[in-house]
C-alpha cells in the first residue's frame, strides 16, 4: 500500500473528524454518532460475506449493518460506509454502494478511510508507552486498552500497528490469535468481539415520509427495500407508509 494512499486517506479522516467537531485523538461513539447525522441504520444478521451497505439521496442517508459480525467490525463497517455517504465524489442523485468481500479500487478507499477514521495515528502512539514502541515490543494489554477505547476490531487495529511500523507479520498473526481469551484474562469485557442485537437507529417513519412525500423514491422500491432488511411495511397502515 503506498503511503501516498495514505496520506490522502488520513487526509480525509482527519478533515472529516474536523467538519464533525472531532478531537483529533477523541474515539468516535458510532451509534450515537449516527443519530447526531441523522442517518437511518438498520443493524441486522446478513450473510458472512456481506458488511454493510449505504444509500444517499439528497439528504435522505440510509446504512445497513451486519449485526452478524463482531461489534468491533460494525464500527469499523460503518466508518467505511461513512466515506460513501460522505467523502466519495459521487454527482448521482441515488447512490447505492454495497460493502462484499468483492474488492475494488473505490471500497479500499473506503477501506483506508475507515481505518484512520476509527484508529487516529496520533491516538494510537499517545496511547503506547514509549518502550513498547519498537518494533513488536507492544504489550498485549496495551492492544487491548487501544482496542478497547476506540471500539476496534482486533482485526482492524494490527493491521493500523503493522501500517504505522510497530508490529511485523509474525507479531500480527500473533496477536490474532484467542482473541476473547486474552481480553478476560486482563478483566476486559468481551462484547466488542462479539455479535450485537438487531436494533434501528434513527427515525424510520420520518424519513419514509420524506421519501415518498418528495418523490424521490417509488413505493415499490422503498417497500422491497424495507422487506429486504426485515421491516414488515405490510403490517403498517396506509397513512404511515405515504
Amino acid at each position: 500500500m503506498s503511503s501516498e494512499k495514505e496520506r490522502i486517506a488520513k487526509k480525509q479522516a482527519t478533515e472529516f473528524r474536523l467538519r464533525q467537531g472531532i478531537g483529533p485523538q477523541d474515539p468516535i461513539r458510532f451509534q450515537s454518532f449516527l443519530v447526531r447525522l441523522k442517518i437511518l441504520a438498520v443493524f441486522r444478521p446478513l450473510s458472512d460475506n456481506f458488511s454493510g451497505m449505504s444509500i444517499r439521496q439528497e439528504n435522505f442517508q440510509f446504512m445497513l449493518i451486519n449485526c452478524a459480525q463482531s461489534l468491533g467490525r460494525q464500527n469499523f463497517s460503518v466508518a467505511h460506509e461513512l466515506y460513501h455517504l460522505f467523502v466519495e465524489p459521487n454527482n448521482d442523485e441515488y447512490h447505492v454502494c454495497m460493502q462484499t468481500q468483492i474488492s475494488t479500487e473505490t471500497e479500499r478507499k473506503a477501506d483506508r478511510f475507515a481505518s484512520q477514521l476509527l484508529l487516529p495515528d496520533a491516538g494510537i502512539l499517545s496511547m503506547i508507552p514509549e518502550e513498547e514502541l519498537k518494533v513488536n515490543s507492544i504489550a498485549l494489554p496495551t492492544v487491548l486498552k487501544l482496542e478497547q477505547f476506540y471500539f476496534s476490531s482486533r482485526h482492524a487495529l494490527a493491521i493500523r500497528l503493522r501500517n504505522l511500523g510497530l508490529i511485523d507479520a509474525r507479531k500480527q498473526d500473533e496477536l490474532m490469535q484467542d482473541v476473547k481469551r486474552g481480553a478476560r484474562s486482563f478483566g476486559f469485557d468481551c462484547a466488542l468481539y462479539e455479535p450485537s442485537h438487531p436494533c434501528v437507529i434513527g427515525d424510520y417513519a420520518e424519513l419514509a415520509n420524506q421519501l415518498y412525500s418528495n418523490g424521490k423514491m417509488s413505493e415499490s422500491h422503498f417497500m422491497q427495500l424495507m422487506m429486504d432488511i426485515g421491516v414488515d411495511v405490510f403490517s403498517m397502515d396506509n397513512d404511515d407508509r405515504l
